[in-house]
């Protein structure tokens, strides 16, 4: 409808364009003749698209007569000039028809790929059931191939018969098991095995089971037939008597418990063995805390009378409860004991025996039969194997198999090589015949003579290096076309050619299906039986019982489907009411956790490059923070990819050179670290030093990759010279080395003490042999340092460690450590109701003495610090990581709060009770016994007074810094508002304390520590808002006094402020509240002041003087000396002399709040 519909208005445009055509040639010529001339060029034919319309109303000269008549050249030009402006005129309907135009396109192009698909899905419907066709034709006749080779092989099942059972065939019991070697029935109440079918089909009886256990020991005959000994838990023994031809007995046994101790030599865990009434073994068993899973227990060789009456006894030992304690001894167990005359083989004799017999041979027929059948089972499950590949090497040591073997209960057809698994076990003790690829007990041994003959062929022709694997298709046939053509079968040995053994594999194929077979069978029979009348109404009674039990079982379905309703509903009542608790929980979780995070937040600032390698003269962009000094550092003077991952673990070369080794204290900086690039070229580097020591400690990292970059890392090729003389070379790994990096040590050197000496790093340029033989890299950035260091042995680091109050995690931050952690791993989704760490030590699995991590550690699992240092000082070179996480140790921490239980513990002798501890969501203890007995006053003091920050929870801030910014965001937007309205009361109040108003001003709140401290106090706004107590007496005498300066007073003291230096009280005068309030403001002038505070830990800091941005005026403290200091502080307070314009100002400002 629509192609018509568009023909029909291409012939409406056509035929109005005809009749506009001679007015259009009326506006070009007045020539009658002309005029008839050009309405006759119009070609009047029927246009299919609006392209052909375009072009066929245009109109055209011949052009025979347009050589004739050139005249008539622009006419015709104009013309079609006109006719291209009557289209344009009509765009509106020209746009309709190409739009029109376009869908038909779009429709007749789809109809055109509909048919194409049709098409194409019916040829591939065609090539599928052809496929298909071919498939199942394939199938079939594989279904035939493996159905032959299974009649081959099936042997039918025989009817249980239990007369070779322990029991004599006494017990008529209905579990009934056969051995895959004798094929003998057993009872399983008679082997005390539970009855399940993946235990039955690889069972083998005791009897072939201690014959067969040993292939080095040849059993010749019986001395003493496999007898059952039961371990009941109290005093039994048993004895049998024998007479033996030879005078050495091999005596076996093993336990009825499970498959490894019924398949290995086992013996009692407690008992003893007596051989003619003389104590010949003692059993020892296995002790609790030991990490083996069985003990490797071994068969009995002893020496007897030849042809004499002898006795053998097995005698339980009765355990204590000490040895309950102590040992793992378990309750009643079956044995079976025996003894047998032997010969001992080595593993040459022992491999020539199995190749020379044709017993232990799987002919070129039955492996060809095993690779079908295999792989008819693999397709049977789904996945159509094309071919199978096996290796042609051994597994053992990857070289060409000799002779390719496998167990007698192996299903695989990759093979091992005899004589390297022989040689192997001959020199294990004791001996475990398992296979190497499936681990299935190796009773005997067969060798596959189709891959024994293709390894013949291969070493025939030299072709070796050629292949490493062999492939087979679904028909069991070679697929190598040279192989082949050379193989050869008559190559094979007489005795293998003709083998016809029993192959246990074969059997195990062929039986798989044939109960599924016999099931049809007598379905088939049921449905093919004639009918009676009898049967009919049998079969009438029997459709209604079951249309009775249907109805029935319809019933309960409906009242169970109610049930479950009720419920559902009761349960998600439950859920919900669960679901409200839950978020009130967490609710006040984050409430908790926020608290705590704005303790320890601290805020980023501005990013300062000053302390950089290059002094801040290169503006990189990419910029990282050491964690330690808390420098930052462009990315590119330390040749590091910027990644987050690296960034947060970031230690700058400085700090890391500085505390790379404990025990090498650094007590001065000799060369400060500079940077060493190799370039591949000749360089050099040369540093001057001078030292007050004789010895210097120097070392070097790499900046390539984390592990380099922590760890000492001298240049791969290069020698160190100290005063012009070679003192190291250093030479790279090789390329076969089987190490990941090279053992560096930092270097100890002798110098010559205060003179001039120098250092210099010299790079070798390798040549093409040592770039051919060693590991040499590129272009690489070193940083070089030498420190003066005092060495410690492992008892002084402790000692040094546990002493110092830098090292110690207060309780309360441990604690709190563990509230952020459970709620860092809460928020994943996980939802974490209590942690639970071990006491022990994971060193020695020992109880920890004093429980430490590293800085850098976000678990909240400890290790001993004993152990790890003493195991530390005997390594060489020393590895500063943590044993739980592997992060590198610069600092260690001593949790308080594990110290403290592990103190309980050891003060109320606890140790056998506790291995580990609880923790609940708040940090709390969850051992009641703990937590009565617990006491943190044992702490040590410095443990107690811990005010600094810890590194990890500053660590795990940092890592949720943006939740926390968040938080705080919104709390410091509502104090802004405060701050904001009194920093507007407080402007009048600043006006007149920077005019020329007096104050007499002394305080309350300053306390002086000089030599002994005495009092103690936080100023803030010049007032006391925090008394401390007082401590010991004072010793020194002199009066304080305390002044505020004028604008004009302040302003002169600026000027001579680098002339001034002060011993400046840190963490006396300027405490956190007072910094944040005065910034350096505090300050001590006297010509006494270096003699009265020389024992503060603060001394020596110099504080710029007073810059007050809000021009206010700044506090001074002038110390006196000569002079009583009062017994108390004295109390005074800050008087000023108010005048008209303090009033006035005050009252304006009061009276703009009360407009607001």
């Amino acid at each position: 409808m629509k192609s018509q519909q568009l023909l029909k208005d291409l012939e409406a445009f056509q035929k109005q364009l005809k009749q506009a055509l001679p007015t259009i040639i009326n506006r070009v010529t007045k020539d009658i003749g002309q005029m008839l001339y050009f309405e006759k060029l119009f070609k009047d034919l029927k246009p299919n698209s609006v392209q052909e319309l375009y072009f066929q109303s245009f109109l055209r000269l011949d052009p025979h007569i347009a050589r004739q008549q050139p005249q008539l050249d622009e006419p015709i030009q104009n013309i079609n000039e006109l006719i291209h402006q009557y289209f344009e005129q009509q765009a509106e309907r020209l746009q309709e028809m190409v739009l029109l135009e376009k869908e038909l396109k779009m429709m007749r192009e789809l109809e055109e790929l509909q048919v194409s698909q049709e098409s194409t899905q019916i040829q591939n419907s065609l090539i599928e059931l052809e496929q298909q066709k071919g498939m199942d034709v394939e199938k079939q006749n594989m279904e035939e191939v493996c159905n032959a080779i299974k009649r081959k092989y099936w042997r039918q099942a025989q009817s249980p018969n239990c007369d070779q059972c322990f029991c004599g065939n006494q017990l008529h019991y209905k579990q009934i098991v056969r051995c895959q070697l004798c094929e003998q029935h057993f009872h399983v109440n008679c082997l005390d095995k539970s009855y399940d079918e993946r235990y039955v089909k690889h069972f083998t009886c005791p009897r072939c089971t201690l014959y067969h256990m040993d292939q080095f020991c040849e059993v010749i005959s019986v001395i003493i037939e496999p007898f059952s000994f039961k371990k009941t838990g109290l005093t039994s023994t048993k004895t049998v008597k024998f007479k033996s031809e030879t005078n050495k007995i091999d005596v076996r046994c093993i336990r009825m418990d499970c498959p490894l101790s019924a398949e290995e030599i086992t013996w009692p865990d407690l008992g003893e063995l007596h051989i003619n009434n003389k104590k010949v073994a003692e059993f020892i068993p296995l002790a609790q805390q030991s990490c083996q899973h069985k003990r490797k227990d071994e068969k009995l060789i002893f020496a007897i009378p030849q042809n004499e009456e002898c006795s053998l006894m097995m005698k339980e030992t009765i355990p204590g409860m000490e040895q309950k304690r102590k040992y793992r001894i378990q309750g009643e167990q079956l044995h079976y004991v025996a003894a047998y005359k032997t010969k001992q083989y080595s593993a040459k004799q022992l491999i020539e025996k199995i190749t020379t017999s044709s017993e232990n041979w799987m002919s070129v027929e039955q492996a060809q039969d095993f690779i079908i059948l295999q792989m008819n089972y693999i397709s049977s499950t789904g996945i159509k194997q094309i071919k199978q590949t096996i290796s042609l090497l051994c597994c053992l040591c990857s070289t060409l198999m000799v002779t390719p073997v496998r167990g007698i209960y192996c299903n695989h057809i990759q093979c091992f090589s005899l004589e390297n698994y022989l040689m192997m076990l001959e020199m294990s003790n004791p001996r475990k015949w398992r296979c190497p690829i499936c681990k299935a007990k190796l009773f005997k041994l067969q060798i596959d003579a189709l891959q024994y003959t293709i390894l013949q062929t291969i070493r025939q022709y030299n072709l070796q290096e050629k292949y490493s694997e062999i492939s087979f298709d679904h028909m069991g046939n070679i697929l190598d076309d040279l192989i082949q053509k050379f193989i050869d079968f008559n190559n094979l040995p007489e005795h293998a050619k003709t083998s016809r053994n029993r192959i246990l594999q074969l059997e195990t194929l062929s039986n798989q299906r044939r109960e599924i077979d016999n099931e049809m069978d007598e379905a088939e029979q049921l449905n093919n039986r004639p009918l009676n009348p009898n049967s009919i109404q049998a079969e009438r009674l029997q459709e209604m019982v079951l249309l009775e039990k249907e109805l029935k079982m319809m019933r309960e379905l409906e009242e169970l489907q109610v049930s479950q309703e009720s419920t559902q509903i009761q349960n998600s009542l439950i859920e919900l009411e669960q679901q409200k608790g839950m978020d009130v929980e967490k609710q006040n979780m984050e409430e908790v956790c926020n608290a705590i995070k704005r303790k320890y937040w601290r805020q980023a600032q501005s990013p300062n490059c000053d302390q950089c390698f290059c002094g801040n003269q290169l503006h990189y962009k990419q910029i990282v923070r050491c964690q330690l000094c808390e420098q930052h550092f462009h990315v590119n003077c330390l040749d590091k990819s910027y990644d987050e991952r690296y960034v947060k673990h970031f230690t700058c070369p400085r700090c890391t050179l500085y505390h790379m080794d404990q025990f090498c204290e650094v007590i001065s900086v000799i060369i400060e670290p500079f940077s060493f690039k190799k370039t591949g070229l000749t360089s050099t580097k040369t540093v001057k030093f001078k030292s007050e020591t004789n010895k210097i400690d120097v070392r070097c990292i790499r900046m390539d990759c984390p592990l380099s970059a922590e760890e000492i890392t001298w240049p791969d090729l290069g020698e160190l010279h100290i005063n012009n003389k070679k003192v190291a070379e250093f030479i790279p790994l090789a390329q076969q080395s089987c190490q990941h990096k090279r053992k560096d040590e930092k270097l100890i050197f002798a110098i010559p003490q205060n003179e001039e000496c120098s250092l210099m790093m010299k790079e070798t340029i390798p040549g093409m042999e040592q770039k051919r033989k060693y590991r040499i890299q590129g272009e690489q950035l070193h940083y070089v340092a030498a420190y003066k260091t005092k060495q410690y042995s492992a008892k002084q680091l402790i000692e040094k460690i546990t002493t110092s109050s830098e090292n110690w995690m207060s309780v309360e931050q441990a604690q709190d450590f563990i509230i952020l952690q459970m709620n860092y791993i809460s928020s994943t989704g996980i939802k974490q109701i209590k942690q639970t760490i071990s006491l022990l030590c994971c060193l020695c699995s020992t109880l920890m003495v004093t429980p430490v991590r590293g800085i850098y550690c976000n678990h909240i699992q400890c290790f001993s610090l004993e152990n790890y240092l003493m195991m530390l000082e005997m390594s060489n070179p020393r590895k500063w990581r943590c044993p739980i996480c592997k992060a590198k140790l610069f600092k260690l921490q001593i949790d308080a709060l594990q110290y403290t239980i592990l103190q309980t513990i050891r003060q109320y002798n606890l140790q056998e009770k506790y291995s580990e501890i609880s923790f609940d969501h708040m940090g709390n203890i969850l051992d009641d016994l703990i937590q009565k007995f617990i006491d943190f006053n044992n702490l040590p003091e410095h443990a107690k007074t811990i005010i600094r920050e810890g590194k990890s929870i500053m660590k795990w801030m940092k890592q949720n810094s943006q939740i926390i910014d968040h938080l705080i965001l919104i709390q410091l937007l509502y104090i802004n508002y405060q701050i904001i309205m009194l920093i507007l009361i407080l402007i009048p109040f600043a006006f007149s304390l920077s005019s020329d108003c007096q104050y007499r001003s002394t305080t309350d709140c300053l306390e002086l520590n000089m030599l002994n401290l005495k009092y103690k106090c936080s100023i803030k706004n010049n007032r006391c808002f925090e008394q401390r107590p007082q401590m010991s007496q004072f010793k020194q005498q002199g009066t304080l006094k305390l002044q505020f300066q004028s604008r004009k007073e302040r302003l002169e003291a600026q000027k001579d402020a680098l002339k001034r230096r002060s011993k400046f009280i840190k963490n006396r005068f300027q405490d956190e509240y007072s910094e944040k309030d005065f910034g350096s403001s505090f300050s001590i002038s006297d010509s006494h002041s270096g003699e009265l505070f020389d024992n503060f830990n603060g001394d020596g800091s110099y504080s710029d003087y007073p810059t007050f941005e809000d021009e206010e005026s700044s506090l001074e403290i002038e110390l006196v000396s000569k002079n009583p200091i009062p017994e108390k502080p004295p109390r005074f307070s800050i008087k000023p002399n108010f005048n008209t314009r303090l009033i006035v100002d005050i009252s304006c400002v009061l009276l703009y709040i009360m407009y607001f």
